[in-house]
């Protein structure tokens, strides 16, 4: 379930059946407000489809609107939250192995992740607590 704009105003909300392999719901939309995802959810379930899992952008609000479902943000906009803060080209060690596990995010397991990640948080823990204080 995600929104695709092309232009500020002018965008899609998008339902895909993964099973299926195929789009199961669109609609036009001018912004990407709950109340469609509501929509999209109510008109779905009226054709006897029910969610047993959302993967979508991490827009907040949506939890509550699907509490019965397990969410999960898509890995690409997981990559695309973390590229933020860490940049494409990070320049420190931590950073350049950082970035290296996300580039695999999508080829791994969960369990996979969360052992390699937790890996990298211990050998840059100490690193990633230290300081700089301007005196």
């Amino acid at each position: 379930m995600d929104c695709v704009f092309f232009g500020r105003t002018n965008g899609y909300l998008v339902v895909r059946d993964p099973h299926r392999k195929c789009n199961i719901y669109w609609s036009e939309i001018q912004s990407e407000a709950l109340d469609r995802y509501r929509y999209a959810r109510d008109t779905l379930e009226s054709l006897g489809f029910y969610a047993t899992a959302v993967v979508a952008d991490g827009k907040p609000g949506l939890k509550p609107l699907f509490e019965d479902t397990h969410i999960q943000i898509c890995h690409f906009h997981q990559k695309a939250i973390i590229t933020r803060y860490l940049t494409s080209r990070p320049r420190l060690q931590a950073g350049i192995e950082l970035r290296k596990l996300v580039r695999v995010l999508g080829q791994l397991d969960e369990q996979s992740f969360d052992e390699k990640l937790q890996m990298w948080h211990r050998i840059w823990g100490e690193f990633l607590a230290e300081r700089t204080v301007n005196p």
